[in-house]
Parts: C-alpha cells; structure tokens; sequence
C-alpha cells in the first residue's frame, strides 16, 4: 500500500472518530466557550513552559508563519495530526515555519507528554498548560484545534477537528509565501 493511501485511510479513520466523538473529538470544558470568528483577527498575545523547560511566548515567532496546535495525548485524531505537522516543520523549517503544539492535558502529566512525544516522534515545539491560553482563541472545545499564523501575527486559518493531510499542508504552503 502505497503512502499517500495508506495515510488517507488514517485521516479518514480519524475522521470517523471524530464524528463519533461529536464534531471535532473529546469536549474540553471552559467557563470562556466561546466559537466568535478568529480569522482574519490578530493572534492573542501568551507566554507558556515548552516540554523542555524554556519559556515561550507567541511574540518571539513574531515574523515567522505559525501553525499553533492544541492537543492532548489522549486524543485520537492528534496522534495522526502529530506525524504531519512533525513532517510538515522538517520540511518547511527553513523557511522559518514554527510549529508549536499546545498541550491540553492536566498539569501534572509531562511523563505522559514526554512519551507521546517519543512515541511519536515529534519534531517540533510542545507547550504545557494550554488551559491557560484557550480563552484566548475562542475556547477550544474540541481537539485537535489548529490555528494558522502568518507573519504579520494574524489568525489566517482555524479548524476544528483533524483536516486531511493535504487540505493542511498546502494552507501550511500559503502562510510561507
């Protein structure tokens, strides 16, 4: 089975996950819900602990296309997500893409960041407590949530769930440009 096969019946299985989870994966609550279009609007400004120790914050990349991801380890659609976005900052890293993935899970579960990042051999940076963004880029309801950044530091792209791998790597393409 060829890659490009083999790789679209994983998102579709993924997608299927989705719908059965309710549009977009696992429901994350928050007292800020709030689905109000991101697009076109200015990144909100943060600063949070990467997986290796290092405080980042979003003005740092400013100049920079950004994919800004939120995920968590428990989450299905994630897993496959993880494998493009990893390929998708090897390949596009230097024409300074960053690809920041903003964990979801519970303080207090780095072991379990750490392995997932392992497992799945993540290529690019992971932040820890992303409750404490969410608020800011509407909630984040459901996983995985993708924001794409250009470089002026304007929201060009959100999705909700997990997009097809070639839907995302040519948005990707067009925060390069």
């Amino acid at each position: 089975m060829s890659r490009c096969v083999r790789d679209s019946l994983v998102a579709i299985a993924a997608s299927l996950l989705l719908v059965g989870q309710g549009f977009g994966g696992r429901r994350i609550a928050h007292a800020a819900d709030d689905f109000r279009e991101l697009t076109g609007a200015s990144a909100a400004g943060w600063r949070l602990e990467s997986l290796d120790g290092r405080t980042v914050s979003l003005e740092s990349f400013r100049g920079r296309p950004v994919v800004l991801n939120f995920w968590a380890t428990w989450c299905a659609p994630c897993r496959v997500e993880s494998k493009w976005l990893s390929e998708l900052q090897v390949e596009h890293g230097s024409r300074d893409l960053a690809v920041l993935g903003v964990s979801m899970d519970d303080a207090g579960q780095e072991a379990e960041i750490r392995r997932f990042v392992e497992t799945f051999a993540v290529k690019y940076t992971v932040l820890l407590n992303g409750q404490a963004i969410a608020p800011l880029y509407g909630g984040v309801r459901y996983l995985p949530q993708t924001f794409l950044i250009d470089r002026n530091g304007r929201i060009v792209s959100h999705a909700r769930g997990i997009r097809d791998k070639m839907t995302l790597a040519a948005e990707v393409r067009a925060i390069l440009d």
